[in-house]
Order: C-alpha cells, then sequence, then structure tokens
C-alpha cells in the first residue's frame, strides 16, 4: 500500500477512534432530579419543590409508557422510530431534498433519538454537532434500547412554562396523571414540545397555536390507524374546548414549611417522591397566620416586630400549621428567619413540666402548700416583685410565681430537672445543668418552638414522648414516659382553671375561653419573648411574639399578646363550641375528689373561706384544717386564721386576723432570720437617696412573742413588734445581722452580707 495512504487510513482509523469515544462519553440517560409536588392534607397545593441541580419544573419519570402519548408522539415526531438504529435514512435523504430545493434549512431529520442526545447535552446547531448527536443517537438506541430513548424524551423534552416531561406537564396543565389523558389532551400536550413558547396554553393565541398542531396529530394518528373514525371525531371536537387547570399559587405564609421539606428531600438518601402530602392544613395555616399578623401589628409601637406560631393536632400529633413569620420577604422584620426554629428565652412556659415532674417524684401533691414568701436564695423573684404567701401548687402554677418553681427544682433537683427537660428534647444535653441553676424554672435554658412544642404534646397527652408528624398520614412514634399519666391529666386541669390564676391575672381575658382549654404562658426577661401554650381537647397551640434581635418589648408579655393568638386560633377552630355548651368529657387523673384549703392544704372545713377541690390518693386524704376558726365576737360570728409563724410577717401583711386569744407569749424556742440571706452582696444605686437605699429585715419566731430587737454589727438596731419586720439602710461594707427576744437568751444565729 501507498505509504500515504496507509498514513491516510492510519490517521481517519485514529480519528474515528477519538470521535467514537466521544461520542460515546455522552451516551447516558440521565435527568435531574424530579419535582417533588407538595400539598397539604386535603391536597391543595403548596408548591413545586426543585431538589439538586433542576433547571425548571418536572423531570417525572413515565412508567409504563403511556400507549397513546407514544402513538402521537412517534406519529409526530418520529414516524419510523421503531424500524431505524437512531437516525432516519430516508428522514435524511427526504431532508437533504428539501433543504436544496428551498436554498434554506427546512428540515432536519431530527429522530427522537437525536433529540435526547441533544437535550442532554446541547450545542450550538452546526454540522459537526449534528453528526456527534447522530452518532449518539445511534449508540443510545442500541445499548438501552427503543423504548428507554422514547421514555426519556418523554421525561426531558419541554412543554413550556418551565415544565419538563409529559408526566409532570399532565399534572400541571389538567390535573391527572398522564395514563388518563384523553386523545384530545394527549394531543395537545405532544404539540408542545416544537415550540413551546409560541404555543403557550396560557396565553390566549399560543393556545390556539397548540390546537391547530394537535388536529395535526390527530390526523396524523388516525392516517396510522391508532384511533377509528369514531374516536378521531370525538377528540376533534372536544380539542377546542381543552383548556389547562388555572395557574397554582405557592401560599407566602407557607414558604418556611417549604424549605423545611426542601431540607428534607434533599438530604434523603432514598429516591425522591413525586407527591409530599403535608399534615398542614391550609385554612388552618390562614387562620393561624392572620392571628400572628395582626396581633404583631397590633403591637408595632411597642417592640413586638415578629411572631410565630404552631397549631398541632392533639391526638396524631400532626402539625396543622407553622407560621414561621409575619412575612417571608420583610427584610426590615427579618421575616425569612423561621422563628418556630431558633432558640429563645421561654419564660415561664417550662414550668408546668417541673410541676408533673415534682408529682411524680413525690416532692409534691396536688395539697401541698408552696411557700411564695422570699427570693429564692439565688435571688430569683417574681416578676412583679410581691409575694403570695402560702399557695397550693394549682394556684403557684396558674399564678406562675417563680420562687415556688424555684424550689422545686431544689426539690427535684437542678441535674435531674435538666434531665427531665432533656428527656422532653428541649435540650441536646450539650450545656451543664448547673450553668442554668435555679434560672431552670423561669426561662434561663433556651428552647426552640418546635421542641416546645414536643413537649407540650407529650403533657397533653399520657405523658409518653411524642414527636410532631409533619407528613399525612405518618403514626407519631410513641417514645420514653417521661411523666405517669396522672401527673399529665393533674398538671392540665390545673391550667385549665381561670380560678388557679387569681390574683395575677384577670378574669374574662385572652386566657379563659368558654369551653376547657389548658393554657401557660412565658414571658422571658426585660420581655424580651412573649410565649403561650394551650391546648383544648383536640388542638395545641404555640405562639410567640418578640424582636428579631432580642431587644426588648414595652408592655408585652405572654398574656398579653401571645395568648391573644392562641385564643384567636382555637375559637376559630372551635367555632361550633364558643357557646360554651358543649361536652368535652375531659379524662379526670385518679383519686379521690377532696376539698382542700387553699392555705394549708389541709382538709377544708365550713371556716375554710378558700376552697379548692384536689383528686388525692385515698390513703393520702389530710386532716381537718385548723388553722381556720370560727368565733362569736360580739355576738357575730366571725372567721379568723393562724397559719403559724412561719407565716406571720405575711399573714399580717394580707390583713388576715389572727384568733381572739392568740396574742404572742413570752417564750420563744425558734428565732431565723428568714432576709436578708447568708451571703447576700447588694449593690447601691448612686442615683437613689440614702432615705430610700433599704432592706427589709423580717425574721421567724415559734411561738410568737411580743417584740424582738434587731442588732446590726453586734449593736441593738431597732425593737419591733409582731410580725417583726422593719428596714435597715444601707451602708457600704460587711455587716452582721442577728434578732433577739427581749430580757432573754434566745436569738438568731448571725447573718453575714456585703454591701457595695
Amino acid at each position: 500500500m501507498n505509504p500515504r495512504l496507509k498514513a491516510g487510513v492510519g490517521t481517519a482509523m485514529v480519528l474515528t477512534c477519538v470521535w467514537l469515544a466521544f461520542a460515546a462519553s455522552r451516551v447516558r440517560l440521565d435527568h435531574p432530579a424530579p419535582t417533588v409536588v407538595m400539598s397539604d392534607r386535603n391536597g391543595a397545593f403548596l408548591a413545586e419543590i426543585e431538589t439538586g441541580d433542576s433547571e425548571g419544573s418536572g423531570y417525572w419519570p413515565i412508567e409504563p409508557l403511556p400507549w397513546r402519548v407514544v402513538a402521537c408522539t412517534v406519529a409526530l415526531e418520529d414516524e419510523r422510530f421503531a424500524d431505524h438504529p437512531g437516525v432516519d435514512a430516508i428522514g435524511v435523504a427526504r431532508a437533504v431534498v428539501q433543504n436544496a430545493r428551498s436554498g434554506k434549512v427546512v428540515s432536519g431529520a431530527s429522530t427522537i433519538a437525536m433529540q435526547v442526545a441533544r437535550m442532554q447535552d446541547p450545542g450550538s446547531r452546526t454540522f459537526a454537532n449534528k453528526a456527534l448527536e447522530a452518532t449518539v443517537a445511534v449508540m443510545l438506541v442500541s445499548w438501552y434500547g427503543h423504548d428507554a430513548v422514547l421514555a426519556q424524551y418523554l421525561t426531558l423534552a419541554p412543554y413550556g412554562n418551565g415544565t419538563h416531561g409529559i408526566a409532570f406537564a399532565a399534572w400541571r396543565y389538567f390535573d391527572k396523571p398522564v395514563a388518563d389523558l384523553s386523545w384530545a389532551e394527549t394531543a395537545l400536550l405532544v404539540a408542545l414540545p416544537q415550540s413551546p413558547s409560541r404555543m403557550d396554553l396560557y396565553h390566549p393565541e399560543g393556545r390556539l397555536r397548540a390546537i391547530a398542531r394537535g388536529a395535526r396529530i390527530l390526523g396524523l394518528a388516525r392516517e396510522q390507524g391508532l384511533l377509528d373514525e369514531a374516536e378521531y371525531a370525538l377528540a376533534v371536537d372536544q380539542i377546542d374546548d381543552v383548556w389547562p387547570v388555572p395557574k397554582r399559587s405557592r401560599p407566602s405564609e407557607v414558604i418556611h414549611v417549604i424549605l423545611d421539606e426542601q431540607a428534607r428531600l434533599e438530604a434523603s438518601d432514598g429516591p425522591l417522591p413525586q407527591h409530599v402530602r403535608s399534615a398542614l392544613d391550609v385554612e388552618v395555616q390562614a387562620l393561624a397566620y392572620a392571628a400572628v399578623r395582626d396581633e404583631v401589628k397590633s403591637l408595632d409601637d411597642q417592640g413586638a416586630n415578629n411572631g410565630a406560631a404552631i397549631v398541632l393536632d392533639v391526638h396524631t400529633g400532626e402539625v396543622l400549621a407553622l407560621v414561621g413569620s409575619t412575612d417571608y420577604f420583610d427584610r426590615a422584620r427579618s421575616g425569612a428567619i423561621d422563628y418556630t426554629a431558633i432558640r429563645r428565652s421561654p419564660g415561664s412556659a417550662l414550668k408546668p413540666f417541673l410541676y408533673a415532674k415534682a408529682l411524680d417524684e413525690g416532692v409534691i401533691a396536688p395539697n401541698t402548700i408552696l411557700d411564695d414568701l422570699a427570693r429564692a436564695h439565688d435571688g430569683t423573684a417574681n416578676a412583679d416583685d410581691r409575694f403570695l404567701g402560702p399557695m397550693l401548687p394549682r394556684v403557684a402554677l396558674g399564678n406562675s410565681r417563680n420562687v415556688p418553681a424555684a424550689a422545686l427544682v431544689e426539690g427535684i433537683g437542678v441535674d435531674e430537672s435538666y434531665a427531665t427537660y432533656r428527656s422532653l428534647g428541649l435540650t441536646e444535653g450539650t450545656g451543664r445543668a448547673r450553668t442554668y441553676g435555679l434560672g431552670l424554672a423561669v426561662g434561663a435554658m433556651p428552647v426552640t418552638m418546635r421542641d416546645l412544642a414536643g413537649a407540650y404534646l407529650t403533657l397533653a397527652g399520657d405523658g409518653r414522648v411524642r414527636e410532631p408528624v409533619w407528613q399525612a398520614g405518618e403514626q407519631a412514634m410513641s417514645g420514653s414516659r417521661v411523666f405517669t399519666q396522672d401527673a399529665a391529666l393533674t398538671v392540665t386541669s390545673w391550667l385549665q382553671d381561670p380560678l388557679a390564676r387569681l390574683p395575677s391575672f384577670p378574669r374574662r381575658g385572652a386566657l379563659e375561653y368558654p369551653f376547657p382549654v389548658a393554657v401557660k404562658t412565658g414571658t422571658s426577661e426585660d420581655s424580651r419573648d412573649a410565649w403561650v401554650a394551650a391546648w383544648s381537647e383536640r388542638y395545641l397551640v404555640l405562639a410567640w411574639v418578640g424582636d428579631p434581635h432580642a431587644q426588648s418589648m414595652v408592655d408585652v408579655s405572654g398574656a398579653s399578646s401571645a395568648a391573644r393568638i392562641a385564643r384567636d386560633v382555637l375559637i376559630g377552630l372551635h367555632g361550633h363550641d364558643a357557646d360554651g355548651l358543649a361536652d368535652f368529657g375531659s379524662a379526670v387523673p385518679a383519686g379521690e375528689e377532696v376539698r382542700i384549703c387553699a392555705l394549708t392544704g389541709a382538709r377544708a372545713t365550713a371556716a375554710c373561706d378558700h376552697v379548692v377541690s384536689e383528686r388525692l390518693d385515698a390513703e393520702h386524704v389530710p386532716a381537718a384544717c385548723k388553722a381556720h376558726q370560727h368565733v362569736v365576737v360580739d355576738g357575730q360570728r366571725r372567721t379568723y386564721v393562724d397559719l403559724g409563724p412561719k407565716y406571720a410577717a405575711w399573714q399580717a401583711h394580707a390583713g388576715l386576723a389572727r384568733p381572739p386569744g392568740s396574742a404572742p407569749i413570752d417564750v420563744a424556742s425558734a428565732v431565723a432570720v428568714s432576709s436578708p440571706r447568708r451571703g447576700d452582696h447588694f449593690l447601691r444605686d448612686p442615683a437613689v437617696p440614702a432615705s430610700a437605699a433599704t432592706i427589709g429585715l423580717s425574721v421567724t419566731v415559734d411561738p410568737p412573742v411580743p417584740q424582738v430587737v434587731w442588732y446590726v454589727d453586734g449593736e441593738p438596731f431597732a425593737t419591733v413588734d409582731y410580725p417583726y419586720e422593719t428596714r435597715w439602710p444601707l451602708v457600704p461594707g460587711e455587716h452582721r445581722f442577728e434578732a433577739r427576744v427581749p430580757f432573754t437568751d434566745t436569738g438568731s444565729a448571725s447573718v453575714r452580707v456585703t454591701v457595695q
């Protein structure tokens, strides 16, 4: 062989091999991740969620191939599809002749396989690219077969309005599976890929163009014997009246939920579903969103710049509504932040869990008296800086008193209290319990609303951990038991009692309902966050109001803001029960119902003027109250009470008269300074006049005596009568305080404090 010829052949073979290798690198059948259609629990549209590298909507797999779609597509795009290897030689020859006669390109002879090659690797319409598409097309058919290539075409082809694939187009335009398309609907959709923008079904002129091309497709199908004359006549008659369903719009108030679902789908390792049915109910979502928006708007001049809410089904745990903010697109108020998912201080919203735990641990019983007399040893005080004296747990929780709650943390144990929160999913346990100390009672540990919703599901249920359910139809997984059912029911019944909230919360406000609802509010330090959790027999609502930057609000509390959101939602959901006539038949804790004296926790007598019914174990029914007495004075029966030395000062301030003849006696067996506490550290405010810079001194004397003498640094300071209270002006330095019974050796231990 001629050397030059031989070299030329060799070069040609090498180039051919390179060409084939390059073409082979493009031989594949893949497509972007499918679009997931998200709907609410009743099928109402929420969103089209694109994941991964999707560009535009669609890419739904089409299996099996619907025969009407196949027939119309092949009739229009590639009538000899089943007979050629990916390139139609007859079509190419015809295109060459037509183009030569017209002097321009009027036919490209592209087969379905060639279009698949081009859609997978788009390029300019040059001869080289055309030749490459032809080579790849032949390889695609050879490697995967005709059906797989056709399925790929029907998955990738554009159908207008950002839609790809006829399966997704059937849902987008006609809201039905592709297999259920009529001949007219099929022909109309098959017409679109040739020029999707010119045949836009939502544009009048585009729709007419699509109808004209669809009618042509029906004619081709009839010529090929794919439908008979009757079917053809019906399809031609129907195609003029085929209209797409109205464009679906994404509700703006569910964007946070949609983004959550998108993140979950992208993190999933398995195949993506075509449809996701959320547990959300769009009507409940609209109700909750309006309640949050309107409440925040009404508080605009008080620094409440955003709000959030979650609504759950108490029985199933399904999340019926989630409002992440008042407006996702409001940059000035950081609306893109989902406030249900960030940690904020919950204030008193954690207290019910402490009470339930304390009941289970035997730290308290329903008739235990909790003291609200002075600050806790770490300085914890009540929000109103008042002390309400001896209180039943029902009343202490209803009034949201901080001092009794701090005492519960001490009784349960700081570590055990923190462990309870961890069991409820309120913390990941990465912190240290001692970091929060008694602050665990008053919101020192930040939580998310989502986690708090799960915790309240546990309390509203039987005491077992339940996670909120985000997908409709999913079963709420029951976890470990945190509380007994009796403890959960007891705390729920306390929080349903509007009388238990007196005197801290007025009647007939946002905390009161015409049907049984348990309500607990929370307000963080300096009114940075306002919370509420409220649940009826059917629904649980959590709401939050606050500032994105954690700035203090003015005169905004959980009871005055978030509680109104919850009430609007629950009244809306229970509209038929708003007349207060419904019989809810709520479950009650076990035990015997006993009338209890609210000041002593003993069994109430006729003399007790404030009585509460509590359910107690039969063996733990207390003795009758002895503190209250009916005494006839001047011919009139009057009620007197003697709560004992511990409550002497509070009783005197409360104006509760002691029985006649119970005057202090002369010998005391025990004297203990109750304020100040050992180790207290006081800081003087230079702006406060010296005459006003004082601290209160109080002492418990058992049994009572007529007077005590206060000593400061070993020197007599003041002689005071029962109940022995006075005030001492702050003086810088370290000081010792004692209280002594005059003319006796009886006195208190020395209490040392520091003043700066």
